[in-house]
C-alpha cells in the first residue's frame, strides 16, 4: 500500500500508527479478500471489498466483520465478537466471544477475551 498521495506517516506515537492505518486503508491499490475461514452465519459488511481476511485466519459463528478491515493469518475472531471497520487484527491475534473491536491494531499474538470492548487503541506489544 503506497499509492498516489500516501506519502511518509512517522509513527513514533501509538495515535501516529492508528493515523497511519487508517491512511492504509483509504489507499485505492488496497483492495480485500477472503482466503481464510469465514463461518456461514457470520456476516460481512460496511465496505466488504476492503475486508482482507488471510489463509489461516478464521472468523467464527454469528460474528460481524465490517469494512475496511484487515485479519491476518492465524488471527481469530470468537462467536458473536465485532470487528468494526478500520480495524487491523495481525498474525495470531484473538478477538474473543461478544467482544468488540473499533479502529484498533491488535498486534500479533494480542488478544481481547470474551466480552471485552477495544476502541481506537494500539493493543498488545510491538
Amino acid at each position: 500500500m503506497g499509492g498516489e498521495g500516501w506519502g511518509w506517516v512517522d509513527v513514533g506515537r501509538p495515535w501516529d500508527v492508528l493515523r497511519a492505518n487508517r491512511m492504509a486503508f483509504h489507499d485505492p491499490e488496497y483492495r480485500g479478500v477472503v482466503e481464510g475461514e469465514v463461518h456461514s452465519t457470520a456476516v460481512l459488511e460496511g465496505d466488504v471489498e476492503r475486508v482482507y481476511i488471510a489463509r489461516g485466519a478464521r472468523v467464527g459463528a454469528h460474528s460481524v466483520v465490517e469494512g475496511p478491515a484487515y485479519i491476518g493469518p492465524g488471527a481469530r475472531v470468537g462467536p458473536g465478537a465485532h470487528v468494526r471497520g478500520y480495524s487491523v487484527l495481525l498474525g495470531d491475534a484473538y478477538v474473543g466471544f461478544a467482544s468488540e473491536v473499533k479502529a484498533s491494531v491488535l498486534m500479533e499474538g494480542a488478544r481481547a477475551p470474551h466480552l471485552t470492548m477495544l476502541g481506537t487503541v494500539l493493543w498488545g506489544s510491538m
